[in-house]
């Protein structure tokens, strides 16, 4: 037979399951909740996607960029598509309940990780423009130190050129051979090729250019 005690322990062991079962419901109905709140992206990444909507002079394609790619990252993808609209609704929704206060401390840096993590994505992305304005208009394919140099440049217009030092040294040969980009560029035009769908070739010429607009479009 069973004894009162026993049986008492086993209601309360009953119990303790039944509580921790509850919690887990909770939490994961919070993280639901949150996850809707904030697209898929940590409290951080709100912040950061925030950021970068207002240094990019508020442009909402930039953030919501960034939106879909942390969100991909944390494997919580959205349906195609819904995932443009939803990313950009979210963002004005974002920046519209935001305090005037915490605005202008994105504005301002006053998170120095915040900023420089949304300054590097502006800058990469002005770096990614740069290049597709030079494959299609100009017809010219950058070298590796070539755009590392451009994205340095759009680091130093943001004053954060302190991010770039190793990446500019590299691209200027302090790790490679002969004078070229080392590893370190290389590694880093990689990455930069993958996050923008990039292809790593030689242009096709359209057709034959005279001498002259050639020289121009180079020089």
């Amino acid at each position: 037979m069973v004894s009162v005690a026993h049986q008492s322990f086993l209601c309360q062991e009953h119990l303790q399951s039944l509580r921790r079962r509850l919690k887990n419901v909770q939490r994961h109905a919070r993280r639901q909740r949150q996850d809707v709140e904030l697209c898929g992206l940590t409290p951080r990444g709100q912040l950061v996607c925030l950021s970068i909507y207002i240094l990019s002079g508020f442009q909402a394609n930039v953030a919501a960029t960034f939106l879909l790619e942390a969100r991909q990252s944390r494997k919580r993808s959205l349906e195609p598509e819904i995932q443009e609209a939803e990313a950009t609704d979210n963002i004005s929704l974002w920046f519209r309940e935001t305090s005037f206060e915490k605005l202008c401390d994105l504005q301002d840096g006053k998170d120095s990780s915040i900023h420089a993590e949304a300054s590097k994505f502006v800058s990469k992305w002005r770096t990614a423009e740069w290049v597709a304005q030079q494959n299609y208009e100009c017809g010219l394919a950058p070298t590796y130190d070539r755009l590392a140099r451009k994205y340095c440049a759009e680091l130093e217009a943001r004053n954060m050129g302190y991010l770039a030092q190793p990446l500019l040294a590299s691209a200027e040969g302090s790790d490679g051979r002969n004078g070229c980009a080392g590893r370190t560029a290389r590694a880093w035009c990689g990455r930069f090729c993958r996050q923008f769908a990039f292809a790593r070739k030689r242009l096709v010429l359209g057709g034959d250019m005279p001498l002259t607009e050639l020289e121009e479009k180079v020089f």
